[in-house]
């Protein structure tokens, strides 16, 4: 059994499960997963990999116990409401419990695969470092499709006994009021969710602790955080599902925070960075590999680090993200880091933004072009004040909203087309 993930591991002190009105006991649970068991036998043959329907925790951790203990090894995916498939593909080691897809943010998803003790012990250390605690009650509205909502909120929020409270709502004026009427004490999203939950009235008198991670927490985003959230300790946090999914943290007691930094290592993680500026990560919760990839299984590690795609930098221990490694373009021969384009477009009044490269009209050259929401529009001359001369964006489109995936993160590629004047 120790390589099998139950509740009973998971969620030795579980909580309760609260959503739509309904609380879930372990008991009920137990009776949940029971009947499950039945339905998930008939979804495919002994040690495939097969998809969690799991529109909402109850349904999400029933059916990976019922997965389990049944010898499937199940792939969370939060949105899926039809009947769960097979992948069709082996596991990349006879250890794996758990696989979880990647957001897919900066090219095609992959499903990462991990053994029962990475996920317990990621679910443990990021309770830890947030002091969760049975009194707590934690708010979730991140997909339970990808690792930071299933992991990093759920199982960390289960393993320490805290009750949780599913938002699943499409609308933020929805899940703000979920949230408000359970009275939580824990919030954790990406920060344009956390935007939005602001927008939508979200206040909380009991909230002691509100979490961001999933992208880079803006200064005036943190001061509207503690403008509705006045007694709670920010956290920014920073990862990638491969590492299970927490690299690093840093509270808002530390001085780094307010100059944007995602904190130091967290226990079992090393960091390191590359003579290419690419931040690299060894792990006690490191992924096994990619599912039915071995190639890029092997493409991702060097030695035993594995490679982020992040491009950052250390100052005495503690982290800061510059950028990606595939969002530095070279426009007139000079090279452009896109990350620093869309800052400084988010520093000019916009409340979030994206920069992408696209080919200039009638030649061969790339042009930068910034996407992104604001109240009103944004000019060239006031991000050229923030910007060097070759980091100038040629155009600027104001959208009404950009277009997102599943995890909350920017969808670049349907960016990219509307900033070609094509659909999302």
């Amino acid at each position: 059994m120790d390589r099998v993930l139950t509740l009973a591991a998971l969620a030795p002190n579980l909580g309760t499960l609260h959503q739509h009105g309904r609380s879930w006991s372990r008991a009920e649970l137990d009776a949940e997963a029971h009947r499950l068991r039945a339905s998930v036998a008939a979804v495919a043959g002994r040690g495939e990999v097969v998809e969690v329907p799991a529109p909402d925790p109850v349904t999400a951790l029933a059916f990976l116990e019922a997965a389990w203990l049944e010898g499937r090894i199940p792939t969370p995916r939060a949105r899926a409401v039809g009947p769960a498939r097979a992948l069709g593909c082996d596991a990349p080691d006879p250890n794996t419990a758990l696989v979880i897809r990647t957001s897919g943010s900066t090219g095609e998803p992959k499903h990462v695969a991990f053994d029962a003790a990475s996920v317990l012990r990621s679910a443990n250390k990021i309770a830890l470092y947030l002091g969760l605690e049975a009194r707590d009650c934690v708010g979730i509205v991140q997909s339970l499709e990808h690792g930071y909502g299933l992991v990093g909120q759920l199982f960390s929020a289960l393993n320490a006994g805290s009750d949780v409270v599913w938002a699943g709502a499409v609308f933020p004026a929805e899940q703000a009021s979920t949230l408000d009427a359970a009275a939580i004490t824990v919030l954790a999203s990406v920060p344009y969710t956390l935007s939005e939950l602001l927008r939508a009235g979200l206040r909380g008198a009991r909230v002691r602790c509100v979490g961001s991670a999933g992208g880079p927490l803006s200064a005036p985003l943190a001061a509207r955080l503690r403008e509705a959230f006045p007694g709670a300790v920010l956290w920014n946090q920073y990862g990638c599902t491969e590492a299970g999914p927490r690299l690093t943290a840093c509270s808002s007691d530390d001085p780094a925070f307010a100059r944007g930094s995602v904190g130091r290592a967290v226990d079992g993680v090393e960091l390191v960075v590359s003579a290419d500026f690419e931040v690299l990560f060894a792990a006690d919760t490191t992924m096994l590999g990619y599912v039915g990839n071995a190639a890029a299984t092997h493409a991702a590690r060097v030695g035993r680090f594995v490679k982020t795609g992040d491009l950052g930098r250390l100052e005495n221990g503690h982290l800061f993200i510059t950028g990606r490694s595939d969002e530095v373009v070279k426009v007139r021969g000079q090279k452009v880091p896109l990350a620093l384009v869309a800052t400084a477009a988010e520093h000019c009044g916009a409340r979030v933004a994206i920069a992408v490269a696209i080919p200039r009209e009638g030649s061969g050259e790339l042009e930068i072009c910034v996407i992104y929401e604001a109240d009103s529009d944004l000019t060239r001359l006031a991000l050229a004040k923030r910007l060097p001369l070759e980091c100038a964006p040629s155009r600027l489109l104001r959208v009404p909203r950009l277009p997102r995936l599943a995890s909350g993160k920017i969808d670049r590629d349907a960016a990219a087309r509307l900033a070609r004047g094509g659909p999302p």
